[in-house]
Formats: C-alpha cells, structure tokens, sequence
C-alpha cells in the first residue's frame, strides 16, 4: 500500500509539472534565403553571425562560444542564424560540405571544421588548382585535397553523398546569394560579424559580444 501511494504521488508531481522543458539546441529550421538557425524561433533574442571558415576570428568565435552559446540556446532564450560569407575555394567546399549535413547537423559540423582549420589551411597551401577547371573541380580539389571528406563522415556525409553536394548547383547559387549579400548589400568589414535583434554590433569575440545576449 505505501509502494503504491508513493509511486501514486510521484506520478501526480510529474503531471504537475508537465512535460520536460525543450531542449532548444536540437531545433534547427531553414529559412527561405537557405540560411540555418538553431534554437526557439520565438527567443526574444536573435543572433546573426556571419562567418567564413577560413576566418581564424571566425575559429576562435566558435571555440570560445561554443558551450556557453549552446547553453543559451538550449533554454530558448537565444536563436542563432548562420549566414556564410563565403571568400574563397577552400572556404565554399567547406560550406557545401556542412550543409551536406543536412539541418540537424550542421552546427555540429561547422564547428568540427573550424576546429580543424589549422590543419585544413596548411594542405590548402600545397594544392594547384586544376588549370581550366570549372567551379565543380576547384572546390573538389580543396575537398580532396585539405580533408574535408573524412571531416563530414563524422556527420553524417557519405563520400557518395559528398561529391553529390560538391556539384549541387542550387546551393552554388544559394552560396552566391548569400556572399553577394554579406559583402554587397550589407557591406560586412568582415568575418566574424553580428546582427543582435537585427541591429549590428560592433562586438566581434564572444566575451564581449556574451552580454549583449542578455534579455
């Protein structure tokens, strides 16, 4: 009798207090530009950053705000939008490869590459372009070339599934767009750089940029 009473008083304090709170983290939605944001689509702050993966700004950002950030997010408290500005070869196949992680995991595989940047740099400096190459052949190049492949495997990206997304045409131009609006109609002065609630900010390192996040 008093088993059933207690298990009776812990199954009446679960109703009470309702469902689990929703981890916001493993929220990601794609907007219609092809951008990806993590966390509550109501947070009343919203963070855009945009960011390269050659910046190394943008791989200390990531490093430095990857726990604390993620914290805010999962409370729903902070959404995060990532808009790439794309600057060159090695830094498009990167993007095509995070976003051949699909949404659910590219925060995870963006940072995985910016963790390994270093690395990814110094091969990039070793490899000659294909004389003549179309776009398609560059950037598979500095794919091959830097290890980008087995980076994204850990994702999820199959090496099938990798140079499909290396010739994807559509996200070639949604790249486009979202470099030409980076650099061209915002006018960006650089990579990192933060958009809080639609206005832009000055602060580009996360321990500055932490308290503007407060609501």
């Amino acid at each position: 009798m008093i088993a059933v009473r207690i298990a009776g008083a812990l199954l009446a304090g679960a109703l009470v207090g309702g469902a689990a709170a929703t981890d916001w983290a493993a929220r990601v939605s794609e907007t219609p530009a092809g951008t990806f944001v993590r966390g509550n689509p109501n947070a009343p702050v919203k963070l855009v950053e945009y960011a390269s993966y050659t910046c190394d700004h943008c791989a200390r950002f990531s490093a430095e705000s990857s726990a604390p950030l993620t914290g805010r997010i999962a409370s729903g408290s902070v959404s995060v939008e990532f808009r790439h500005a794309v600057r060159d070869p090695l830094d498009l196949a990167a993007a095509l490869l995070a976003r051949c992680a699909g949404p659910r995991r590219f925060f995870a595989a963006s940072e995985a590459i910016f963790a390994a940047q270093p690395a990814l740099l110094e091969k990039a400096r070793a490899i000659t372009p294909p004389t003549g190459g179309d776009a398609r052949q560059i950037v598979t190049a500095y794919a091959r070339g830097t290890g980008l492949f087995p980076i994204v495997a850990r994702h999820g990206v199959s090496a099938a599934r990798a140079e499909k997304c290396l010739g994807n045409a559509a996200e070639y131009d949604r790249l486009r767009a979202m470099a030409d609006e980076a650099w061209g109609t915002r006018r960006i002065p650089g990579t990192p750089h933060f958009l809080v609630n639609g206005t832009a900010v000055r602060e580009n390192v996360w321990a500055a940029l932490a308290p503007r996040l407060e609501n």
